[in-house]
């Protein structure tokens, strides 16, 4: 049984992931070798914690318990050395996560298992140095952006991992309110991020093409795509459409869509001029106010309220 959790990395995904542990009733130990990032995580962690209280998803009193769950250390051998569940969020390198995943083979316990918050790299890649008995233990968990909030996670079953491991973990992760789904075989970016992908290519098309503003392509998916997905999945809103009309329209419109194996041209060249959204100041948008805090905060607020409305416990498709 999964009982203490190890989160190393504390960037912006680790401390929601850390957050969303402490929230859910777990003791957590964070471990960043930063000093200047360590030193902010507690103070980031109560931030989100108090977004969770105003938006009615937690009580006041919870924040401080969860709090008290949380703790942090420099050291992996200190930190994580006697944890049930760890998992990584180190950059996307694949030489650092394997040495990582090496290094925390031989410092853990043999009976901790192994997670890798990845989606861009392959699990057989990542798990390439470890023992053949870690392996056995060892699985990406892939969250979502922001982790705290977007309730899914992705679990793979493959690579050798045993199905008690894998019950195991989708039952912690049960228990702090997230919705898993099994990743049954090993593809680039695995299921969400790939759906991502294509849905952000093809609007970045259709701006590039003068089909439509970047206001316009942005309220069609909230409005329209995303409206009803976030009340139902691709294949449930098929079948209440009528898969008749959806086949109809995909032998006009699918042999027109963007294909283009690479980066649009327009995200091409805002990366190119260093527009990486808010956190630069530009991107698709401007936000020379320099107020990040609060798009950050009322995109979290909005995310947190469909929360509240989302019940990830139906047994049905929709």
């Amino acid at each position: 049984m999964i009982k203490t959790v190890g989160v190393l990395g504390a960037g912006t995904m680790g401390c929601a992931v850390a957050t969303a542990f402490a929230a859910g009733g777990y003791p957590v130990r964070v471990v960043e070798i930063d000093t200047q990032r360590r030193k902010a995580i507690r103070e980031e962690i109560a931030a989100q914690l108090d977004l969770y209280v105003e938006n009615g998803l937690m009580a006041i009193g919870e924040t401080t318990a969860a709090m008290q769950r949380l703790s942090c250390y420099s050291s992996y051998e200190e930190g994580l050395r006697d944890v049930d569940f760890l998992i990584e969020n180190i950059p996307e390198l694949l030489e650092l996560k394997q040495t990582t995943f090496l290094r925390l083979d031989r410092i853990c316990k043999p009976e901790t298992i192994f997670a890798s918050n990845t989606s861009g790299l392959k699990l057989s890649e990542i798990a390439l140095h470890v023992s053949p008995q870690r392996r056995k233990r060892m699985l990406i968990t892939q969250w979502m952006y922001p982790a705290h909030v977007v309730p899914i996670v992705e679990v793979t079953v493959y690579g050798g991992v045993s199905q008690e491991i894998v019950e195991e973990v989708e039952t912690m992760y049960r228990n702090i309110g997230k919705r898993t789904i099994r990743i049954l075989k090993e593809v680039p970016g695995l299921v969400v991020s790939r759906i991502d992908q294509v849905i952000a290519r093809e609007a970045f098309h259709l701006v590039e093409d003068g089909v439509v503003s970047m206001k316009d392509v942005d309220a069609a998916v909230q409005y329209g795509v995303g409206f009803r997905l976030s009340a139902a999945g691709p294949c449930a809103v098929a079948d209440l459409s009528g898969l008749d009309i959806l086949g109809t329209t995909a032998s006009h419109v699918l042999a027109d869509t963007c294909v283009d194996p690479g980066l649009s041209k327009i995200l091409g060249t805002l990366l190119s001029e260093g527009k990486s959204g808010v956190k630069s100041g530009e991107g698709f948008y401007s936000y020379f106010d320099d107020n990040t805090e609060h798009y950050n905060k009322v995109y979290l607020s909005k995310l947190m309220q469909q929360l509240k409305l989302l019940n990830i416990e139906s047994k049905t498709p929709i």
